[in-house]
């Protein structure tokens, strides 16, 4: 599936997820509190059926734009992922 094959539209979410993966990397978390174990988190946009539309990983330094106007990073990222 291509990105420009999903138009988003009314059954769009904006969510937190784990993307794991195998091997060491400085950024990789561990959860404790969760059975998938080691992954990167990201604040993503998620189309119906699944599809990841859109990320912005956790790891990354908050976006100036929107922090320089007292967003906080969480929001920071979501207005990235919208734009």
């Amino acid at each position: 599936m291509s990105k420009a094959a999903i138009i988003p539209g009314q059954y769009a979410a904006i969510d937190e997820q784990t993307n794991g993966f195998q091997g060491n990397h400085q950024d990789k978390k561990r959860h404790d509190e969760k059975n998938e174990g080691d992954g990167f988190q990201s604040d993503s946009v998620n189309v119906k059926g699944g599809y990841t539309w859109a990320f912005y990983f956790r790891n990354q330094p908050p976006p100036p734009k929107w922090t320089k106007i007292d967003l906080c990073p969480l929001h920071g990222r979501v207005m990235v992922l919208i734009e």
